[in-house]
């Protein structure tokens, strides 16, 4: 009668557990992936927000309070607009680099590439015979002859270096910007004596000689 009494115990404990069943509980955690800052580039959109080597990158963030890096340097940021200068190469490719960050969110960024091509030389032909014109006597030989008394390097081009000429006769030796169609832009030109020549040397690396 006791071995039946500790069987049906057995039994009854048994079925308990078997009517209670075992479960696994899996958790999974959820991690929310903060979302990037915005970066809105408003320029340079065209060449002629292009001036010199160097060129203005502006813009706006969100959130407003993010810190803006230009090309490595720290750029200027009130009320979510920013601005920076970035210096570009003078012949091909520069490519800026954009990054933003704000608390709470992931880093933003964006590339900003720049080509500038290097003018063509372009030949002028005397209007009475054949050949390119002379330049300015006194000018190097690896000048390119733009018409009478005036020559130019490959970078200024004989377009510009014949607003130069046109410029500096109007109003001699100093500084003032010349339009240069070569870029869209105007470029910031000094043009003094040297020798025999005047030699015209522009911000953007340009260099143009004028026969005095």
């Amino acid at each position: 009668m006791r071995a039946r009494a500790l069987t049906g115990l057995a039994l009854a404990n048994a079925s308990l557990v078997a009517g209670c069943g075992v479960s696994a509980t899996r958790t999974v955690t959820r991690t929310a992936v903060a979302a990037p800052v915005v970066i809105t580039v408003k320029g340079p959109l065209q060449a002629r927000d292009i001036s010199g080597n160097s060129v203005a990158v502006t813009g706006t963030v969100d959130p407003s309070d993010a810190t803006v890096d230009v090309a490595g340097q720290r750029a200027q940021v009130m009320h979510g607009a920013f601005n920076a200068q970035a210096r570009l190469a003078s012949v091909g490719t520069t490519t800026i680099a954009v990054i933003a960050n704000a608390p709470g969110s992931s880093p933003g960024g964006v590339a900003i590439v720049i080509e500038r091509l290097r003018p063509r030389r372009v030949a002028h032909v005397n209007p009475g015979g054949s050949g390119a014109t002379a330049g300015a006597q006194g000018a190097p030989e690896l000048a390119v002859p733009c018409g009478p008394g005036v020559s130019a390097d490959d970078l200024a081009g004989c377009p510009f270096a014949a607003n130069v000429q046109a410029a500096y006769a109007g109003k001699g030796p100093g500084t003032y910007p010349i339009y240069n169609p070569g870029t869209g832009s105007q470029d910031q030109v000094t043009c003094r004596k040297d020798g025999a020549t005047i030699l015209c040397s522009g911000a953007a690396g340009t260099t143009v000689w004028l026969t005095r």
